[in-house]
């Protein structure tokens, strides 16, 4: 079983314009806030492990990635007095297969839960853990981020 929590910005108003975290600027889309919404998981992650918090995203080059997600864990590592480790971040492609690719990696970075940016991603996490002997949520929690039919029959 995995916790999963849908994070989103505020409600949008009538007259509220749209905005996105593109690498254009100019164009116009709605959006969640994927900073906030890391803070508010790894936060909630914190709260319930003992020890590291991993995050688990696509490339950390990608604007949503680099401008947004990683600066949210950084803000809540840190006000939550928490050292952070470049090496807790894991950048993987998103699919299942990669998920439980990374699964021995995360295990031995120590880390006890993991934010995951992509539902297959984090069904791949769990199916991996599991494999590994890690007991799921016992022995560490992991957070998905999109909310999709996957996470409701993993």
């Amino acid at each position: 079983m995995t916790d999963t929590i849908l994070a989103q910005s505020k409600p949008v108003k009538k007259d509220a314009s749209a905005s996105f975290v593109t690498n254009d600027d100019e164009l116009p889309t709605v959006r969640i806030d994927y900073q906030e919404a890391t803070k508010q998981a790894i936060k909630y992650l914190i709260e319930r492990v003992d020890g590291p918090v991993a995050l688990v995203v696509g490339s950390k080059d990608s604007t949503i990635n680099k401008r947004y997600r990683i600066e949210g864990y950084k803000q809540a590592l840190q006000e939550a007095g928490k050292d952070f480790d470049e090496k807790l971040i894991f950048e993987t492609h998103d699919s299942y297969a990669e998920g439980y690719k990374q699964s021995q990696a995360i295990a031995d970075s120590g880390a006890k839960a993991a934010f995951v940016s992509d539902d297959g991603v984090a069904a791949g996490l769990l199916n991996g853990l599991t494999d590994h002997g890690v007991k799921v949520p016992d022995e560490f929690q992991i957070v998905a981020s999109n909310n999709t039919k996957t996470t409701e029959i993993t």
